[in-house]
């Protein structure tokens, strides 16, 4: 959802995005599987675009998952379309 509304170039763009995986989903016969492995993240963040081919990017994460060992996280990006 763009903030400017299509007012100048400049876009502010704020987003979520909500992510479930477990990557011990399936293990071998005999294997444990490691709970810290099946996470939540939701992720809060803004994408800047100064013009239309360039984005600059910050987000937070939050990580959950049943064994409590799930780190937070700051990003940022560019991105250059051309």
């Amino acid at each position: 959802y763009d903030i400017n509304h299509g007012k100048s170039e400049k876009k502010i763009i704020p987003f979520i995005r909500y992510e479930a995986l477990n990557t011990h989903e399936q293990v071998a016969t005999g294997t444990t599987k490691d709970k810290s492995q099946e996470e939540l993240h939701q992720t809060f963040g803004i994408t800047y675009m100064p013009l239309a081919n360039i984005a600059l990017k910050a987000d937070y994460t939050i990580t959950t998952n049943e064994d409590k060992s799930g780190q937070n996280s700051w990003n940022l990006g560019v991105g250059w379309n051309f």
